[in-house]
């Protein structure tokens, strides 16, 4: 007897079967033969546009017409052409599986373009540009840990955004420590790019994708929104906040972690416990005390009294790294900031020195500031807002406990004091400067306030936040569609506070997007006088 049943994954191709249909004969009512594309790309998935587009057995018009004039919209061609190149030669290859679908490609088994063998190819498909480099350094990793010699990476520029002198000095750079061609596919091909139907196609998907909160992430990462803020850089003075991201980069606790190994401490104080872990403390305290942070917060005041500072002081520096990637990348930023006469503040909700010490690993003058007067002395002023705490062997002086806002009727005290100078110079960088959001949630609800009403005063005024994005989900289409709309609505709420997001996968990435503001050589640069206005 023959099975009718439909699995739920038949069923699912089955429907994007029908979608791509509907989209061919949408696309065949007008000629596909026009370059411009001046219709609107059918409200589908992005990857079904882009399978339908290549397809060369549905596109046969379109395919004829770029055809006769040497233009090509697969990049995989390139691969191709470098097999009937190779094989002219006689020089063998195999397919190179890395394990990594992002790092795949051709396994040259003999010297190739003034290359030792063995060599790895790799063509890419570029739609942005921000995060090129750190590919295709990953890629050169990726190639020295399968012991290649040297490797290739033929780059399809589908909408002439590459800065191929970037690309050359990045070239001549890697090359120093491990042989590299970045090659141009029309150089290697003979093969012309379409960009203008490339990059038609992409703006109009671009306008429409994302009203109904359809399934592909490539616009949340368009280069453009980088783009947009180094133009809004440019023509405006410069604030930095700082959240907890960049302590937690160096190694140090979130808050939240701070408040668990706080209580964790609290509770094994007298007896170690061993048949209890640490996440079922956890579960107990938050069932049997509370959940909410800053009530835990409260209570561990009470309970440790005034000694709760020195506590929180070992757990702050405990692990800290002054070398790692993002407070590095944040430091360097400042510093360019300063050489172009940009910087307003710079403002951290971190009780620790991080940014002090690593701007002082490069040889300038800080001034850390936890209370309302403006110390003296030149250099780049670090503005704790939530007050600052010492390293050991340092003193933790009155002013500095004085100035934490840890607990929940400290953190009330300040909300409920308008006038207090951590909210007059929050609201003065959120109305006189373009303010840059670094290792924020923003769920900070106090400041949440003030950006509501620095933009009723100053409704014009626009700032930015990196926030870190969930990953994609391409083998999920509904959980994709669901994070990508949440998404389309975290954008929409962060709009209504003057907030315009840069989104990050991978932690890692958040550096490399900071290393791209303000681009300048400041090496020479010395540090002005009166930095802090």
């Amino acid at each position: 007897m023959v099975d009718l049943t439909v699995s739920e994954g038949d069923l699912r191709e089955r429907e994007l079967l029908i979608r791509k249909r509907a989209l061919v004969t949408q696309h065949r009512r007008k000629p596909l033969i026009n370059p411009e594309f001046a219709y609107k790309v059918p409200r589908f998935a992005f990857e079904a546009v882009v399978e339908v587009l290549f397809d060369k057995r549905v596109n046969k018009e379109l395919a004829l017409y770029l055809r006769k004039r040497n233009y090509v919209l697969n990049h995989h061609l390139s691969v191709e052409i470098l097999k009937k190149k190779l094989k002219r030669i006689g020089i063998d290859y195999s397919s190179h599986d890395s394990g990594d679908p992002n790092l795949e490609g051709e396994a040259i088994k003999g010297p190739y373009l003034d290359l030792p063998a063995p060599i790895v190819f790799e063509s890419k498909y570029v739609v942005e540009n921000y995060s090129l480099e750190y590919r295709i350094r990953e890629y050169v990793y990726e190639a020295q840990s399968k012991e290649y010699s040297a490797c290739i990476i033929c780059l399809y520029d589908a909408l002439n955004i590459i800065d191929w002198d970037k690309m050359r000095s990045l070239q001549d750079k890697i090359s120093e420590t491990f042989p590299i061609k970045i090659i141009e596919f029309s150089d290697f091909t003979g093969r012309k790019i379409p960009h203008r139907v490339l990059a038609s196609l992409y703006s109009e998907w671009e306008m429409e994708q994302w009203r109904h909160g359809e399934s592909n992430f490539v616009e949340f990462f368009d280069s453009t929104r980088m783009e947009g803020l180094n133009a809004a850089l440019s023509g405006q003075r410069v604030s930095f906040l700082i959240g907890a991201g960049a302590t937690m980069a160096a190694g140090g606790p979130s808050w939240d972690s701070l408040i668990d190994l706080l209580w964790l401490n609290e509770l094994r104080g007298r007896d170690a416990m061993p048949g209890l872990t640490d996440e079922e403390a956890k579960i107990e305290i938050t069932q049997i005390i509370t959940d909410s942070p800053l009530i835990r917060a409260r209570m561990l005041v009470r309970l440790c009294g005034p000694g709760i500072y020195q506590k929180m002081r070992a757990i702050v520096y405990n692990g800290i790294n002054y070398t790692s990637g993002l407070p590095i990348s944040i430091a360097d930023l400042i510093v360019r900031s300063v050489a172009q006469e940009k910087l307003y503040e710079v403002i951290t909700f971190n009780y620790d020195n991080v940014i002090e010490q690593t701007l002082r690993a490069r040889g300038y003058t800080t001034v850390t500031q936890y209370t309302g007067d403006r110390r003296a002395g030149q250099g780049i002023h670090v503005q704790h807002i939530h007050g600052y705490l010492s390293p050991y062997p340092e003193p933790i002086t009155r002013g500095m406990a004085d100035s934490v806002v840890f607990s929940e009727d400290s953190y009330h005290a300040r909300i409920n004091d308008p006038g207090h100078w951590t909210n007059r110079r929050l609201m003065q960088a959120f109305s006189e400067s373009v303010c840059v959001f670094l290792g924020f949630s923003m769920t900070d609800p106090n400041v949440r306030r003030l950006l509501e009403a620095a933009q009723r005063e100053s409704p014009g005024q626009h700032h930015y936040v990196f926030l870190k994005a969930p990953a994609p989900a391409p083998d999920n289409f509904d959980l994709q569609m669901a994070r990508a709309r949440l998404m389309y609505l975290q954008e929409a709420m962060m709009a209504e506070l003057g907030l315009n997001v840069i989104w990050y996968v991978e932690y890692a990435d958040l550096p490399m997007l900071v290393d791209q503001l303000l681009p300048v050589a400041f090496e020479d640069e010395a540090v002005p006088s009166g930095v802090s206005p």
